[in-house]
């Protein structure tokens, strides 16, 4: 089998990488070039983030990094699940890592460590196999660690209405009716209720006629890491409120408002907090794929143009509604939006946040 290496570096470690390419290479080895474009920057500290990234999912057996501070990078590098990140001091502690960790990421400080030195680390780390039948119980311990530690820190929040009678409904919207069909050995019930009823999302054609039905949104677009923001004591939310809020790079978003405060008590209240056409072109324009916001539309209540919808969903941006954030602190989370599979103008969802 063909044995790869990510080869990455800051800024500083680029003369050392390209030495270290044609060691390895000499080797036998596939190098696989990071780079120092894709960076983590943070108080002048760059590290090339995707060779971790590279390592932890199986694209590379092992990768090494050239950097001028060791370590800040191994702590980095180690917060990734997967990721066994050592410093090579010297040959010693490449074989010791190697040998008896499975260490998959090898530092190099370009401080401390020249160029001839790094080569013959480098050499002895990828020359040295792990000794699984000595030591696998050490590897063991390291995972059973990783899943405990993850286990335990992780919070679920269920951020999803329940669907019942007495819920809250959209003025004119039918309440979910309940029916038995049998109640022999076995009891089979019937469900009837409106697709845009509690937790759900809009499909394109729910306000524009001939456009995409609720299958058009894939997985990947309903699921993954999403922000939740509080934007409290605003009704209209408009493109400057939102402008004060950190969302860079963020590609689900979840608007927290005083509407949480609303969404479980009885009766339905026009004056809910909502975003202005302007907030959606700003929501666009960030490259966000999925905005969700606690009450039950995106737009104000008295419209008959729905300006933030139909923007939105003319771009293909899923919009959740009814999403129940009362208990959810703001910060980053993995978000899963699994909408009923059905292809319809609208589809109830259950709506999960994991804490990362």
């Amino acid at each position: 089998m063909t044995k790869s290496v990510i080869l990455g570096s800051d800024f500083s470690g680029v003369v050392l990488k390209n030495c270290l390419q044609t060691t390895i290479e000499k080797m036998g080895w596939v190098v696989i070039e990071a780079g120092y474009a894709h960076v983590l920057q943070s108080n002048g500290t760059t590290l090339p983030l995707i060779a971790g990234y590279e390592v932890a999912i199986g694209s590379c057996q092992q990768g090494i990094v050239c950097c001028d501070n060791a370590q800040i990078a191994q702590i980095f590098f180690n917060k990734i699940k997967g990721v066994r990140a050592v410093i090579g001091h010297d040959e010693k502690d490449a074989l010791l890592s190697r040998r008896n960790m499975d260490a998959n990421l090898l530092i190099l400080d370009i401080t401390k460590t020249k160029s001839l030195r790094a080569r013959i680390i480098a050499r002895t780390w990828l020359s040295t196999n792990y000794d699984s039948t000595t030591y696998t119980s050490n590897l063991a311990s390291i995972k059973r660690l990783e899943q405990d530690f993850c286990l335990k820190r992780e919070k679920v929040y269920d951020i999803t209405q329940q669907i019942g009678s007495g819920m809250l409904l959209w003025p004119g919207d039918p309440s979910p009716a309940f029916s038995l069909l049998s109640d022999g050995n076995v009891r089979v019930s019937q469900i009837s209720f409106c697709t845009h009823s509690g937790t759900h999302i809009d499909a394109p054609v729910h306000m524009l006629k001939q456009r995409a039905y609720t299958d058009i949104y894939s997985i990947e677009q309903l699921c993954g890491i999403a922000r939740v923001i509080e934007i409290p004591a605003v009704g209209e939310i408009n493109a400057q409120v939102l402008s004060q809020y950190d969302i860079a790079g963020v590609e689900r978003l979840l608007i927290k408002t005083g509407n949480s405060e609303l969404l479980n008590k009885a009766g339905f209240c026009p004056d809910y907090s909502f975003l202005t056409e302007d907030a959606a072109r700003y929501v666009l324009e960030k490259g966000i794929r999925l905005v969700a916001i606690d009450y039950l539309s995106l737009d104000e209540y008295n419209t008959d143009t729905y300006p933030a919808h139909r923007l939105l969903l003319e771009s293909g941006i899923v919009i959740a509604e009814g999403v129940d954030l009362h208990s959810v602190p703001p910060n980053d989370y993995e978000l899963l939006c699994l909408p009923l599979k059905i292809s319809s103008d609208g589809a109830p969802v259950r709506m999960l946040l994991r804490t990362i």
